[in-house]
C-alpha cells in the first residue's frame, strides 16, 4: 500500500516486512515506521534493512539518526519529505512489545 498509494496515505508502519522488491513506487510524501526483529527466522533481517533503505531513499533522508521512544527506535534525520523511523527488537517474527504505543504515537504525530 505504501508503494502504490503514497499519494493518498500519509504514513505506514509495517512490521517484519521486506520489499518493495524492484517496484516503481508512487512519488508522494509518505512517512514510514518500520519494525523488524534482529532474530526474525521468517523474514530475514536483511530484507527489513532493504525495506528501510528503500523508504530512506524515497524520503531523501541522511544516514544520521536520533534515538526516540520507544527504546530500540531511531529516527533518520535530514529527510526532504517526511519521517522514517527504524525500530529493532529481539522478539523474532512476533508483534513486538514496542508496537502498540510506538505505532500509535507515530500515527498521532500527523
Amino acid at each position: 500500500l505504501g508503494c502504490r498509494r503514497s499519494t493518498i496515505l500519509r504514513a505506514i508502519a509495517p512490521g517484519a516486512g521486506g520489499g518493495p522488491f524492484g517496484q516503481n513506487c508512487d512519488t508522494g510524501s509518505l512517512s514510514a515506521l518500520l519494525a523488524h526483529g534482529t532474530n526474525d527466522g521468517t523474514v530475514p533481517f536483511s530484507q527489513g534493512e532493504g525495506s528501510r533503505d528503500h523508504w530512506l531513499a524515497h524520503a531523501g533522508c541522511s544516514m544520521d539518526t536520533q534515538p526516540i521512544d520507544p527504546p530500540g527506535c531511531v529516527e533518520y534525520q535530514g529527510c526532504s519529505m517526511e519521517r522514517v523511523v527504524w525500530c529493532t527488537h529481539d522478539q523474532g517474527h512476533n508483534w513486538p512489545d514496542l508496537a502498540p504505543a510506538g505505532i500509535w504515537s507515530f500515527f498521532a504525530s500527523f
